[in-house]
């Protein structure tokens, strides 16, 4: 870190000093503030879902297409809802993104 403030920014060495012995007092506080706040203004506080199927007579029934209905309560300024529409391949999809950023946060976690 030394190194990198001397060639990157030409910063005295007292200056240096200063900044290290502080990182080294307060850095791991700030590091632990930093992930007990959110980044991000809005926050999904809930889940909720359904599954609708709409029905029909027989002779219709092949096009009917279940639609899965996701509803999301949001926070941040103010409370709202959020509700959110897949089909049968959206939500698949969905299902799959999420398991890569599963995976990728159990990657991350077991390197700190």
């Amino acid at each position: 870190m030394e190194t990198v403030m001397k060639d990157n920014f030409k910063i005295d060495e007292e200056k240096i000093s200063i900044f290290i012995n502080a990182w080294i007092t307060y850095g791991k506080g700030i590091v632990e503030n930093f992930r007990q706040k959110s980044m991000f203004p809005i926050q999904v506080k809930d889940i909720n879902w359904c599954l609708n199927v709409q029905s029909s007579s027989s002779a219709i029934s092949k096009d009917a297409r279940p639609i899965a209905l996701l509803q999301l309560g949001l926070t941040g300024d103010e409370t709202s809802t959020l509700t959110v529409e897949f089909d049968k391949k959206q939500l698949t999809d969905l299902y799959y993104n999420l398991e890569k950023i599963q995976t990728q946060l159990d990657a991350l976690e077991a390197k700190m």
